[in-house]
């Protein structure tokens, strides 16, 4: 069995990887720390429930650009 490296990763090492990547699938900068959020969420609480509120319409427009990256 081979040695497994184990990488030293912190929380904010996550968040910023994670803001790279979905800000090139979503240019509003709002929309993507908002996407990350709810990625942590779902990642840290097992819950995708995460207490942020949007403007009108800001919510169906994360929703949609979310669901044409899949």
């Amino acid at each position: 069995m081979r040695k497994q490296e184990k990488l030293k990763v912190t929380l904010g090492d996550l968040i910023a990887a994670l803001v790279d990547e979905i800000v090139q699938f979503v240019p509003d900068e709002k929309a993507a720390h908002t996407l990350v959020a709810y990625i942590l969420g779902d990642l840290l609480n097992d819950s995708r429930v995460v207490s942020i509120k949007l403007a009108p319409g800001a919510q169906a427009a994360a929703r949609s650009r979310v669901e044409d990256c899949i």
